[in-house]
C-alpha cells in the first residue's frame, strides 16, 4: 500500500457560523469522515483532544495510521505516522462538511499537491439544472465545455470554439454530480466524473477505455459514527 494514499485519509471539519455570532460560537473541528481516496474506501477520525486515527482502506480495517493535527484557523496540518513507523505531514482546506487534501509530504521529502480542474459556469442552457456552457483549464490547455440540455456534452478549445470537437458525448446527473461518456476524434472512450459546484463544476475523476480511473480529487464527507448494539461506539 502507497504510504503517501494512506496519508490522504487523515482529515478534519469546519463548521462556519455566522457573522454576527462569530465572537460567541467556536469552530467545531473533532468528527469522523467518510469518502473515496484514489479507489478505497476510507474512514477518518479526529479527535477533541488533537489526534488522529485513520484507517485507510476497508480491505484492512486492522491497519491504521496515527498522528496529531493542528488548525490554523484556514488549514488543517496533520503529522501521520505509519504501522513501521514512517512519517508524513498532510494539508488539508475544510468546508462545509467536508474535506480536501491540498498536499502531501512523504517520508522521502517528495511533495504531492492535489489542484482539481475547476470549471466556471459562463451561460445557462436551461431555466434551470447544470445545462450551460462552461470554461475551465485542463491539463495546460484551456477548454469550453457544453452541457447541452438534452444530454450532449461538448468539449472544445475555449480559444477557438469554432475550431471544431474536441470531445463528444452523453452526461447525466447521478447521486455524487455528474458523469459524462465521450469519445475523442479517433474514437477514444472516456468517463469523466465531477462534481457540482457553486460556481460550476470540478472534475473530480476520468476513467480511460482500459478501466484505469485518475482521481483529481481526496474528498472526505463528514459522518455520524454508527453504535454497536449494546450501545456503545465502535472504537
Amino acid at each position: 500500500m502507497r504510504f503517501f494514499c494512506c496519508l490522504m485519509l487523515v482529515t478534519g471539519f469546519l463548521k462556519p457560523a455566522a457573522a454576527a455570532d462569530k465572537a460567541k460560537k467556536k469552530t467545531t473541528i473533532p468528527g469522523s469522515y467518510v469518502g473515496q481516496v484514489d479507489g478505497d474506501q476510507t474512514k477518518a477520525i479526529l479527535k477533541a483532544d488533537g489526534s488522529i486515527v485513520v484507517h485507510p482502506t476497508q480491505e484492512d480495517p486492522d491497519f491504521k495510521l496515527s498522528g496529531k493535527w493542528k488548525y490554523d484557523g484556514k488549514l488543517i496540518t496533520a503529522k501521520l505516522i505509519d504501522p513501521e513507523g514512517k512519517k508524513g505531514t498532510v494539508m488539508f482546506k475544510p468546508a462545509v462538511g467536508s474535506l480536501t487534501v491540498l498536499k502531501i509530504v512523504k517520508p522521502n521529502g517528495e511533495v504531492e499537491e492535489f489542484k482539481s480542474p475547476q470549471f466556471a459556469k459562463k451561460k445557462a442552457l436551461a431555466d434551470k439544472g447544470p445545462a450551460g456552457v462552461y470554461v475551465g483549464e485542463f491539463d495546460g490547455e484551456k477548454l469550453q465545455v457544453e452541457l447541452e440540455a438534452k444530454g450532449g456534452f461538448i468539449v472544445r478549445s475555449a480559444q477557438d470554439p469554432d475550431g471544431g470537437e474536441i470531445y463528444s458525448g452523453k452526461w447525466k446527473l447521478t447521486d455524487k454530480g455528474l458523469s459524462a461518456a465521450i469519445t475523442d476524434e479517433e474514437g477514444e472512450e472516456t468517463i469523466v466524473r465531477m462534481r457540482i459546484t457553486d460556481a460550476g463544476f470540478t472534475l473530480v475523476s476520468t476513467v480511460n477505455a482500459e478501466g484505469e480511473e485518475k482521481y483529481f480529487e481526496a474528498r472526505l464527507k463528514r459522518v455520524k459514527l454508527s453504535r454497536k448494539k449494546d450501545g456503545r461506539k465502535p472504537k
